[in-house]
């Protein structure tokens, strides 16, 4: 699976209630399976985020997002694309 990161900034740019994001590409049998970790500016409404910002992503690259997770954080150096292995 290739994810170009403009996709991924243009998710957070696009939806809003979203203050930053991060994808998590992991193989599960034979497969690519894609995560979206997405933090929440406060007061946000997250099921319109939950809705929103996958289907924006699947405009801009194709590819749908496998499951969506809330995080409280991630870190300012967190990379926009994580890339895991079999078992990782």
């Amino acid at each position: 699976m290739f994810v170009y990161l403009r996709s991924i900034e243009q998710v957070v740019s696009g939806t809003a209630g979203l203050c930053a994001a991060q994808t998590v590409v992991r193989e599960v049998d034979d497969r690519d399976r894609l995560t979206f970790h997405l933090v929440l500016e406060d007061g946000a409404a997250a099921d319109a985020v939950r809705e929103h910002a996958p289907r924006l992503f699947q405009q801009n690259c194709r590819i749908h997002a496998d499951e969506v997770h809330f995080v409280a954080g991630l870190p300012a150096d967190a990379p926009l694309l994580v890339r895991l292995g079999p078992g990782g």
